[in-house]
C-alpha cells in the first residue's frame, strides 16, 4: 500500500500547486519516512516525491545534501530513461524533478558537479530532431484519425513540456556561477555546442515555442557566446593548476604508496564509451582502476572544482597510467595539465605509462601523425589499439600481461594464489574448486549486483541468459569469473578470440 501511495504523491506533486499543498499539510514528513526503506524502487519514488515537495514547495532544505547518494541515483535514472533502458519514468517527469531540485540554491552545487548537464543537452538534441505534429486542414481531412494523430517522430505535448523544463533547469544552474566567464569556462563550455543548439531551436523548433521560453533561450545563449578573453582565462585556470603542481615538487620525491591503482587519462569528449568499457574489463580482472568520474578505493572522483587537489593525488597513487590518445586529448586544457604532471613524475618515480590509440587516423604511424605537445609526450610509442569496442577484450588482455599482479585487489591476488587457471587444460589447482557452491552462487536470484563485463562473458560463453544471472558482490564476481573460465575453457577461449 505504501508504494502505491508514494507513487500517487510523486505524480501529483510534479504540479507546483499540489507540491505546495502537500508541504503545507505536512505530508512531506510522512513521505520522508520512506527514505530509509530497504526497497530500492520505493526509495527512488520517495526521493522524487521529496524533490517535488521541497523544490516546488519553496523549502530551503537541500534534499541532495541530506540524502546520501540521491544525486547519483537521479542522474542514473534520467540517463537510463533517455537511453530507453527504463520505461518506469517519463522524461518530462524527470525534467520537472530536475527543475524542482535546481530551484533550491543549496542543491545547485551538487547538480553542477553531477552528470546532469549531459542529459539536459541530450533532451535538447532529441527535441531538435523531432517532427512537427500534423495540424490544420490536413489533420481535419484525414481519412482515418491515426493518419493525422500518429507519428512516432513528432513532438508531443509531453516532449514540449520536457524541453521547457530543461531550458528552465539550465537557466537555474547558470545562476550558480558568479559571471558569464566562469559559466563558459567551467561548466557550459563552447565545445558542448549548447549555444548552437539554442540558435537552431530558436530558428526552427518542431513546435511554436511560447515567448517567455524563447526569451530565456536567448538570454542563456547570449551568456554562452564565446569572447576573446575566454581563451586567456582558460589558460590562466590551467596555469594556476600547473603552479599548484610546481609548488608540490617535493611530493614527487615521496616513495609510492604500498597500495596503487591504474589511472586512465583521457578526454571526456572522445569515445568515452570505450574508456568506460576498458575500466570495467580491467576491474573484472581484479585491478584497482581510477577514472575521473568514479575515482578508486585510494582516491576519490575528480571534477572541475577539486581538480587542482585531486589530479596530483590520483597520479601519485598510480603504478601505471593509461593515456587514451585522441585529437580531443591534444585540445583539452585539462589533459595538457595532467600530462605535464605525469611527465614530471616519470623522472622522479617508478611510474609507468601505457598509450592507447583511440583513433586509427591519429597515431604515431598514421598519415597524419600525432603532433604538437602530445607528440613529445607519446614519442615513438605505437601503443595498443582501442578505436572500437571489438578491441576492448584483446587490449585489456595485453594490458594485463604488462601489469601482472600489480594494482590487483587483495581479494583477486589471494584467489589467484588458491586457484590456478590453466589455459591448455585443467591444472592441479582445479581440484580445490567447489563447483557446486559456485553454481549455487550463479543461480541464486537473491544476489543483488550487476557487473556488465562479466555478464557479457557469460552470455558469449553460452553459460546462461542475463535474466537468469545472479548478481553478486565483488569477491563473488571475481571467484565466478575464474570458475567459469575453468568450467568452460573452450567457450571462453573462443569468446576472447584465442
Amino acid at each position: 500500500m505504501g508504494r502505491w501511495c508514494i507513487m500517487l504523491v510523486m505524480y501529483l506533486c510534479r504540479y507546483r500547486d499540489a507540491a505546495k499543498a502537500m508541504k503545507g499539510a505536512g505530508g512531506g514528513k510522512i513521505v520522508e519516512q520512506y527514505l530509509s526503506t530497504s526497497s530500492q524502487t520505493l526509495r527512488v519514488y520517495t526521493i522524487i516525491s521529496m524533490g517535488f515537495i521541497l523544490g516546488f514547495g519553496r523549502s530551503s532544505r537541500s534534499l541532495l545534501r541530506e540524502v546520501n547518494g540521491a544525486t547519483d541515483e537521479m542522474a542514473v535514472v534520467l540517463k537510463a530513461t533517455l537511453e530507453h533502458k527504463s520505461q518506469i519514468f517519463s522524461v518530462n517527469l524527470l525534467a520537472a524533478l530536475a527543475l524542482a531540485l535546481a530551484i533550491v540554491e543549496a542543491n545547485k552545487e551538487f547538480l553542477v558537479k553531477s552528470s546532469l548537464l549531459e542529459s539536459l543537452i541530450l533532451i535538447l538534441r532529441k527535441f531538435k530532431e523531432m517532427d512537427t505534429p500534423v495540424k490544420g486542414p490536413k489533420a481535419a481531412n484525414a481519412k482515418f484519425p491515426w493518419e493525422a494523430s500518429y507519428n512516432p517522430a513528432a513532438a508531443t505535448e509531453e516532449d514540449v513540456e520536457a524541453f521547457v523544463f530543461t531550458i528552465e533547469v539550465m537557466v537555474q544552474l547558470s545562476g550558480y556561477f558568479k559571471n558569464d566567464l566562469d559559466l563558459r569556462v567551467k561548466y557550459m563550455s563552447p565545445e558542448l555546442g549548447i549555444s548552437e543548439l539554442l540558435t537552431d531551436l530558436l530558428e526552427k523548433a518542431p513546435v511554436e515555442l511560447a515567448a517567455p521560453v524563447r526569451d530565456k533561450m536567448r538570454a542563456l545563449r547570449n551568456r554562452l557566446v564565446p569572447e576573446a578573453e575566454d581563451e586567456a582565462y582558460a589558460e590562466k585556470v590551467a596555469a594556476e593548476t600547473t603552479d599548484f603542481v610546481h609548488h608540490h615538487d617535493t611530493a614527487l620525491l615521496v616513495k609510492p604508496q604500498q597500495q596503487q591503482h591504474i589511472m586512465i587519462s583521457y578526454s571526456e569528449n572522445y569515445k568515452k564509451e570505450l574508456v568506460v568499457d576498458l575500466h570495467l574489463s580491467l576491474a573484472d580482472l581484479g585491478y584497482e582502476v581510477y577514472r575521473n568520474e568514479t575515482g578508486s578505493a585510494l582516491v576519490g572522483p575528480m571534477n572541475t572544482f577539486n581538480m587542482q587537489k585531486r589530479m596530483p593525488e590520483a597520479v601519485d597513487a598510480s603504478h601505471t597510467i593509461i593515456v587514451c590518445v585522441s585529437p580531443a586529448y591534444k585540445e583539452d586544457v585539462n589533459c595538457l595539465v595532467e600530462a605535464k604532471y605525469i611527465m614530471g613524475r616519470l623522472h622522479v618515480s617508478d611510474l609507468k605509462v601505457i598509450f592507447l590509440m583511440l583513433d586509427q587516423k591519429y597515431t604515431t604511424i598514421s598519415a597524419n601523425p600525432i603532433d604538437g605537445w602530445l607528440s613529445f609526450f607519446v614519442g615513438t610509442e605505437s601503443g595498443f589499439p582501442l578505436w572500437d569496442r571489438l578491441m576492448v577484450i584483446t587490449t585489456t588482455r595485453e594490458i594485463a600481461k604488462v601489469m601482472g599482479d600489480n594494482c590487483k585487489s587483495s581479494a583477486a591476488q589471494s584467489m589467484q594464489r588458491v586457484m590456478s587457471i590453466e589455459l591448455e587444460g585443467r591444472g592441479a589447482g582445479s581440484g580445490m574448486i567447489d563447483y557446486a557452491s559456485a553454481w549455487a552462487i550463479l543461480t541464486n536470484p537473491m544476489k543483488a549486483r550487476y557487473t556488465k563485463a562479466l555478464v557479457g562473458i557469460m552470455q558469449d560463453m553460452g553459460v546462461m541468459q542475463q535474466s537468469d544471472l545472479a548478481l553478486c558482490d565483488e569477491e563473488q564476481l571475481l571467484l565466478l569469473g575464474l570458475l567459469l573460465r575453468q568450467l568452460h575453457q573452450p567457450s571462453y577461449m573462443k569468446a576472447i578470440g584465442r
